[in-house]
């Protein structure tokens, strides 16, 4: 009885450790984060094994947070190495597995590496529209990350088409996390082509978004709205 009830507040600190240490990269701290995440992490694989779905979170969560702060060649091992694990425990067709796909297929862009970055993007929307149709926030959250891959590499006319679909299906979801930075990317595409109006638009709404999920102005997308809108001269409200 005594074992059984010290495995249970082991497990119970465990939790909240993993919890915590997310918390804070969700806030992007970093500085508070990244030793959290390392320690949960390890103390994790100590006792569930290295392939534990948690620890898979644990990676997912750190590679996440360090792209955010431009950390892409630390990020990049750390989603790998959750994507490897996925495909070996939940499956290489789980939604799981396909949001690390869109994860690292992010990474890629972001870095300019488009030829590595577009198969996993096309797979992990592939998995999504098979799963849960092409109306769905899933698909869509791909779909917009493949559209700025698109229109980087110059395939403008697909890359509108899905673009506008992949942000007219996030804006009516109830999770709107990647809502904002959907209009940001279209934003950024859109000034390229010179289309000002347009690309300003996207800016002005991401914002709009940003400041309604209290998402605050230092944080990545907020400040590439803003310094989007300087970008074409225009000011800020």
């Amino acid at each position: 009885m005594a074992r059984e009830v010290l495995d249970r507040d082991d497990r119970l600190l465990l939790v909240l450790q993993d919890y915590q240490a997310v918390a804070w990269a969700r806030l992007l701290r970093a500085d508070v984060a990244l030793p959290l995440l390392a320690r949960a992490r390890a103390d994790r694989a100590r006792r569930d094994g290295e392939e534990a779905l948690e620890v898979v979170w644990l990676l997912h969560e750190q590679g996440l947070l360090l792209s955010a702060i431009g950390r892409y060649a630390e990020a990049e091992p750390l989603l790998r190495r959750a994507l490897r694990i996925s495909e070996t425990v939940r499956g290489a067709n789980h939604e799981d597995t396909a949001v690390l796909l869109v994860e690292l297929g992010r990474l890629l862009l972001d870095t300019g590496r488009y030829a590595e970055a577009e198969p996993l993007l096309r797979r992990a929307r592939a998995i999504f529209v098979t799963q849960f149709g092409s109306d769905h926030a899933y698909p869509a959250v791909s779909s917009s990350a493949l559209a700025a891959l698109l229109g980087a590499t110059g395939r403008r006319a697909e890359a509108d088409v899905m673009f506008d679909h992949a942000i007219e299906v996030l804006s009516r979801t109830r999770d709107r996390t990647y809502f904002g930075p959907s209009l940001v990317r279209r934003g950024r595409y859109r000034a390229r082509l010179g289309r000002d109006a347009e690309a300003a638009a996207d800016f002005t709404a991401a914002l709009a978004e940003f400041e309604a999920v209290g998402i605050l102005p230092t944080q990545r997308w907020a400040r590439e709205a803003r310094e989007g809108l300087a970008e074409l001269g225009r000011t800020v409200e």
